[in-house]
């Protein structure tokens, strides 16, 4: 319990936690990982992990140092000096958006929802994602038991890639099994994304999945003057 100092890093000035794999970029663009070895993104299969800071030699491979690093639940994503993405780790549901996606409709048990054991879809070197932007702001995926990622350029415009179970892109569109409630009746793999995929959801108005969730609860709330709730979806899938 408490507060405990992690050794052999110094000037840090970015962190970034995953569920078992740590990274520190330094004031001088190095950048250091410890956790799981097949998700660092060092070219490694394997499975053991580093049990304290190790610096990652294979990130000096990228031409422009790193400035922000972000994890979830399998992937990581990873901006340079000169706006351009990358990523690397577990890509079961095209979560690092590089084209690799597990082949198959329902994962192989116990993988469950995060695909803990399943390893022939890691990416384990850093990829370049979305090659034809150089202005890449920003990434959002840094949550527990999440497996997609959202990323931002500096026009606005929004990516996604990974799982898109639960009409979490945004994109106005929402799978069967999330209208049924049943959210975990299935693993269609037809619901991710294993590419980056734009994603402009303020050209959606009227669109289910745009209405802000006090707009569910009263349609008298300030700025939901003419919002009608679909009367075959619950008010949580609206939301």
């Amino acid at each position: 319990t408490g507060l405990h100092q992690v050794t052999g890093v110094a000037n840090a000035k970015w962190i970034a936690g995953g569920r078992s794999w740590n990274y520190v970029i330094c004031g001088n663009d190095s950048v250091w990982a410890w956790g799981s070895k097949i998700r660092l993104g060092i070219g490694s299969t394997d499975g053991n992990p580093y049990s304290s800071p190790t610096y990652i030699t294979a990130m000096q491979g990228l031409t422009y140092g790193l400035t922000k690093i972000v994890t979830n639940s399998n992937a990581t994503y990873a901006i340079d000096s000169h706006g351009q993405a990358w990523s690397w780790g577990g890509s079961p549901q095209g979560e690092t958006g590089t084209g690799v996606m597990l082949n198959r409709n329902r994962p192989v048990y116990p993988a469950g929802w995060g695909y803990d054991y399943v390893t022939d879809t890691v990416v384990i070197s850093p990829t370049r994602i979305m090659a034809d932007r150089s202005d890449v702001y920003n990434f959002y995926a840094s949550s527990p038991y999440v497996y997609w990622g959202f990323a931002e350029c500096t026009n606005g415009q929004l990516y996604f890639s990974g799982r898109g179970k639960g009409a979490i892109k945004g994109d106005g569109w929402l799978e069967p099994d999330s209208v049924s409630g049943n959210m975990g009746a299935q693993y269609d793999q037809s619901w991710n994304d294993s590419t980056w995929k734009p994603i402009n959801p303020f050209t959606l108005r009227g669109s289910i999945l745009v209405p802000a969730p006090p707009c569910v609860v009263s349609n008298a709330y300030p700025g939901c003057t003419g919002y009608t709730s679909p009367s075959n979806l619950p008010p949580n899938v609206n939301a």
